[in-house]
């Protein structure tokens, strides 16, 4: 609406083809979708005021996301890394403490049961920072607690890169005991 164009990079087909087909009518000549992972994407050389990574930087190899981000930035351009954190929390009630053993049941990967504080440092910030290739590297923290209903966290939880890509019984069996606590402990 700004006016912006915008060059999306997203590994998924699914994803790229829906971005292409809801976006590009409502912003003829502005977005440009490139179905890619952000290494192998070409990215003109210093062409961008603003390079965004959401919740992908971890997925990006170490050897290109800092370097090629840095290089598609023009010289007073911006690198934002948006990541979430999921901190302690009153407000959660216990939640995610009581469904680690079952996270850990499910997953075969080693699974952070990590509660970060919430004045911790992400690793991509100091990553950022000792690249010498950004002169004011800042962080930023905004607080967001959210409440699902057992079906929105349901769906949530599917939509995670790490659960998509688990074996269906375990996912399903993983969601189905999520369900049963949020239901059984938290009314729902």
């Amino acid at each position: 609406d700004r006016g912006a164009r915008v060059v999306a990079i997203e590994i998924g087909p699914r994803l790229a083809a829906f971005l292409d087909r809801k976006l590009s009518p409502e912003f003829p000549g502005r977005l440009s979708v490139i179905n890619s992972s952000f290494e192998d994407a070409t990215i003109e050389h210093q062409s961008f005021d603003l390079v965004v990574t959401a919740t992908a930087f971890e997925w990006i190899d170490p050897a290109f996301r800092v370097l090629k981000s840095h290089d598609a930035l023009r010289s007073d351009g911006v690198f934002a890394v948006i990541s979430t954190n999921q901190i302690g929390s009153r407000a959660d009630r216990g939640f995610f403490e009581r469904v680690i053993p079952i996270y850990q049941k499910y997953q075969r990967e080693e699974v952070d049961t990590h509660l970060h504080d919430e004045q911790g440092v992400p690793e991509e910030y100091e990553e950022l920072r000792s690249s010498g290739l950004f002169v004011d590297v800042q962080l930023r923290r905004y607080r967001w607690d959210q409440t699902y209903t057992t079906g929105g966290y349901a769906d949530l939880v599917r939509s995670y890169s790490v659960t998509v890509v688990m074996p269906q019984a375990d996912r399903e069996g993983l969601i189905a005991e999520l369900c049963r606590v949020i239901d059984d402990e938290y009314g729902g």
